[in-house]
């Protein structure tokens, strides 16, 4: 036996017994001049990756990329147990390819091209075969199904399957589980064609078009039948209603069901009708995002048996009915999303075997207390109610099994907490942030050691840093204590802590410097949130030990001095916020080589001097570093930042002209580089982006405007500030949050483009420029338009009539040369709209017109001038002045002479100017 041989022999037996440690490698074209002769394999470029298990390491699947016709020696493989070809192109030849692999227990064909009819008996020597996978295919039926004695599993959903070829399953005695999901299921399912599948235990028919179910008349053929699942089947054709009455009712051809799933479906007007079947031995039930009657609650009291009921989202409303406490076997109640409202009901406390218990999401009122007697509860679900919850917990201090309590969104409220009683609990997580005042940080706290998540953030407490929780829980992971008021000095435990993961400290009174340990004390950090604090000093260099830190957000603080030069060798580094402080450096081109950096914000900060050469993060998607000292050109920065969102550059003091590269970020959506010293026109490139919002303004720009730069309300992606609810700067982001094109206090000349009016844009400032003529009469299509200031131009015309169809917040045309009347519509503005605009008048402003400025203005507008009063008052006129002459020479003989003597001095100028130049011309001359 060769080497190659003998290899492969090895690898199917590691196969075989699922051995092979293979650390996810992957078989590449690397591999093809040593693998492709085992065993007659076919050539294995085409091979995409042995799959391992992410846990142990081993084998647990071969794929391949190749089609059949190149799969004709597949057989050689003849220990493999599973085998998956998923997402390729085989049709149905490559069933007869499959049958030398009688070993094979799994055989997975997801997503390709199996078509029609199917003959299984092709598979018939795969005797060992326990799972068949044939989801996503177009299979229609089977010739036949005998053969594959020891089938378990079958999947044929999303497939093209009908009522008429289900007798074909009736041989696969030993199935366990079929999936029939999103088939051609249509009309009335006779049960008879699957009666022979004796041994099913679960029968997925979710998403066809069943009305009714055919009972068999001798039930033993689906004896074993546990698991029934209907989703999405109550919302199909002609009279819903009564036929959904019918279907449910026919549900009684499944007595021995011990799982029934119906989610999302309609059932509203069909449960008060017909109630659910008499369900003997059902256990678990679950209608999420099914609509129902209110009193549905009532109804299915009847089913005592049950174990789980989920009725998550489906529009239950008024008070919680007392029927839920006849099931007094369940262990899972889940009626979360709701609108159910009012107090608890006492008689809860019958439910005693209940282990998860979800109330989110409703209505509910009053206090907690009838939970008390929920002994065996593990997991509680009270949040985003009213109730009135104390920190303390009281009320389920004896749940001893209590692992999970989820209450926020509820108010919180300080009670008077007995400090000699000790919990029976150990929680694994509390999440209790909410509304109120707790008063002094939670004592029973000092009890609980296996806790991993506590969230107790917006409850205005006492006190300083609970270091004391994090050395008593060494496995806690997340820790929220933003806007408790908390204040003092930063502590550490006194040991490393090498669990918590995520720790957010934001908007409390926490001062001093922040430790210098903190990323020793801490080294697996993802996310640290200190935003809003009274942190002084550097920022410390142990962060760059956190060497898996995702999010850093030190804002807000009185931080001083640059970031530590190890922070930005963090691979992992996402989000970098240290805005609002008093830090002062240049950018380090170090900072360039973040590969995973996509927020960056260093705003309103004194960092100074030009950008690093080829300043080109990959990877970024939100730049904010206005207000800072930067200078130079940007010429050579960020152009290969292809997935720039956000780049907001203002309040700074660059220079140079706006790049041509920016109109490449094919999604750059928010640009601000106003307040610098940009010069030079608007790049035409711009044209090739829709931004949100473009902020061009107090710089030194010239030239005209671009017709084609547009605006458009909600194109590109919601920048992140805006859809915080909790925002940094309020005005800042209400700005942010309209769609808007500022050009304002500029050199921009040239008249207002009218394609402007195209655009959607709700604050449009062109004002302080050197822009010329009209008022584009398209300005009536800005819909969207809710401010627009066009002042200190040199506009003329009139101001469109049309413009008063605009629903504005804010308007001013003030300082230019408009003329005519103002908007009539637009009385909401004061004289300062208008100001500066000689020919304005009509309100607010002071000035009105007469019949005469009327009577001028409609001559004028229309073009005619009266010819016979023209020449009248033109001869009236010369007559005036030709005897006003007269009158005056009469009256003084020294004007008279000097007047002749004029007169006589041009008369002879103008001889010898005859004969000089004249005479020339002519050749001869005056004797």
């Amino acid at each position: 036996m060769g080497l190659n041989q003998l290899w492969m022999s090895l690898m199917m037996v590691l196969l075989l017994h699922g051995k092979w440690w293979c650390d996810g490698s992957y078989f590449s074209n690397s591999n093809c001049g040593s693998m492709s002769s085992w065993g007659g394999i076919p050539n294995c470029c085409n091979w995409e990756y042995v799959e391992c298990s992410p846990i142990t390491g081993r084998v647990s699947s071969l794929y391949f990329g190749i089609n059949s016709s190149r799969f004709e020696r597949l057989w050689s493989l003849d220990n493999l147990e599973f085998l998956d070809l998923s997402f390729n192109r085989f049709n149905n030849s490559i069933l007869p390819s499959l049958s030398g692999l009688s070993p094979l227990k799994s055989l997975i064909l997801v997503d390709n091209r199996l078509k029609g009819i199917i003959n299984i008996q092709e598979l018939n020597n795969l005797t060992s075969l326990k799972e068949l996978n044939l989801q996503g295919n177009e299979i229609e039926g089977f010739k036949s199904s005998h053969g594959l004695r020891n089938l378990e599993l079958l999947d044929l959903s999303y497939n093209h399957l009908d009522n008429s070829k289900l007798s074909y399953l009736k041989g696969l005695s030993s199935l366990k589980s079929l999936n029939m999901r999103y088939n051609s299921l249509i009309g009335t399912l006779n049960m008879k064609e699957l009666d022979g599948l004796s041994n099913l235990e679960e029968l997925d028919l979710s998403g066809n078009k069943i009305i009714h179910f055919e009972a068999l008349r001798d039930d033993r053929g689906l004896s074993k039948l546990s698991k029934l699942i209907l989703d999405s089947i109550f919302s199909y054709g002609g009279n819903t209603s009564l036929r959904n009455t019918s279907l449910l009712h026919s549900l009684g051809a499944f007595p021995y069901l011990k799982t029934l799933s119906l989610q999302n479906n309609c059932l509203k007007s069909i449960i008060s009708a017909q109630g659910l079947p008499n369900f003997k031995k059902l256990e678990h039930l679950y209608m999420n995002y099914s609509t129902t009657n209110n009193n549905f609650l009532q109804i299915i009291s009847n089913i005592t048996s049950l174990k789980t009921l989920s009725l998550y989202g489906c529009g239950l409303s008024g008070t919680l009915s007392q029927g839920i406490c006849k099931l007094e076997h369940l262990q899972v109640l889940d009626i979360g999303y709701n609108d159910l409202n009012g107090t608890l009901p006492w008689c809860l406390a019958n439910l005693t075997s209940l282990q998860q218990l979800n109330l989110s999401s409703n209505l509910f009122t009053g206090n907690i207390s009838p939970l008390e007697g929920l002994t065996s509860i593990q997991e509680l679900k009270l949040s985003h109610n009213y109730f009135e919850i104390p920190i303390s917990l009281g009320p389920v201090f004896n749940h001893t099994r209590l692992l999970q309590f989820h209450a926020e969104g509820n108010e919180v409220y300080a009670d008077i907490e007995v400090h000699d009683l000790i919990p029976k609990f150990q929680l694994e997580t509390l999440v209790l942030s909410g509304l109120g005042y707790g008063g002094a940080f939670p004592k029973f706290l000092y009890y609980q050691k296996n806790l991993k998540v506590v969230d107790i953030s917006y409850i205005t407490m006492k006190g300083g840093f609970p270091f004391w929780l994090l050395e008593n829980n060494t496995n806690l992971e997340m820790l929220y204590l933003a806007n408790n008021s908390l204040s003092g000095p930063l502590q550490l435990p006194i040991h490393s802590h090498m669990g918590l993961s995520n720790l957010d400290i934001s908007n409390n009174g926490f001062h001093g410097h922040v430790p210098m340990g903190i990323g020793i004390s801490f080294p697996m950090l993802q996310v640290l949130k200190m935003s809003r604090n009274g942190f002084t000093g550097n920022i410390p260099s142990s962060l760059g030990n956190a060497s898996f830190l995702k999010i850093l957000q030190l804002d807000g603080n009185q931080l001083t001095g640059s970031i530590p030069n190890n922070l930005y060798k963090c691979s992992y580094l996402g989000t970098l916020d240290v805005s609002d402080n008093h830090l002062s450096f240049r950018i380090p081109g170090s900072m360039g080589n973040m590969s995973s950096l996509e927020v960056l914000d260093l705003s309103k900060n004194n960092i100074f001097g030009s950008f690093p050469p080829n300043f080109n993060p990959s990877e970024l998607v939100f730049v904010y570093l206005s207000e800072n000292r930067l200078q130079g050109s940007i010429r050579n920065s960020f152009y290969g930042c292809s997935k720039l969102i956000t780049l907001d550059l203002s309040h700074n003091s660059l220079t140079g002209t706006i790049p041509e590269w920016i109109g490449r970020l094919s999604f750059l959506s928010y640009l601000s580089l106003s307040y610098n010293s940009l010069e030079g026109e608007i790049p035409n490139q711009l044209c090739n982006l829709g931004f949100n919002l473009i902020d061009l303004s107090h710089n030194n720009l010239s030239g005209p405007i671009v017709p084609c730069l547009r605006v458009n309300e909600g194109s590109g992606v919601i920048d992140p500030r805006i859809e915080s609810e909790q925002m940094k700067w309020i005005t800042y982001s209400y700005l942010l949050s309209l769609s808007r094109m500022d050009l304002s206090h500029n050199k921009l000349s040239g008249e207002i483009p009218p394609e402007i009016g195209d655009s959607t844009s709700q604050v449009l400032n062109l004002s302080h420029n050197s822009l010329t003529g009209p008022i584009p009469s398209t300005f009536s299509k800005l819909s969207e338009i809710r401010s627009l200031d066009l002042s200190y131009n040199h506009l003329d015309g009139k101001i469109p009539p049309e413009i008063t169809q605009l629903s504005l917040l804010a308007f001013s045309v003030a300082h230019n040369n408009l003329s005519g009347p103002t908007p009539a519509n637009f009385l909401t503005f004061d004289e300062s709209s208008y100001e500066g605009n000689p020919l304005l008048w009509g309100p607010p402003l002071p000035k009105s017109c007469d019949a005469t400025t009327i009577s001028t203005d409609v001559r004028e507008e229309s073009g005619f001038i009266d010819k016979g009063v023209f020449y009248v008052s033109f001869l009236v006129t010369y007559i005036m002045v030709l005897l006003a002459i007269v009158a005056v020479f009469y009256i003084n003989p020294y004007w008279r002479r000097a007047w002749f003597t004029f007169i006589e001095v041009k008369i002879i100028n103008c001889q010898y100017f005859l004969e000089d130049n004249f005479c020339v011309l002519f050749k001869f001359r005056v004797p």
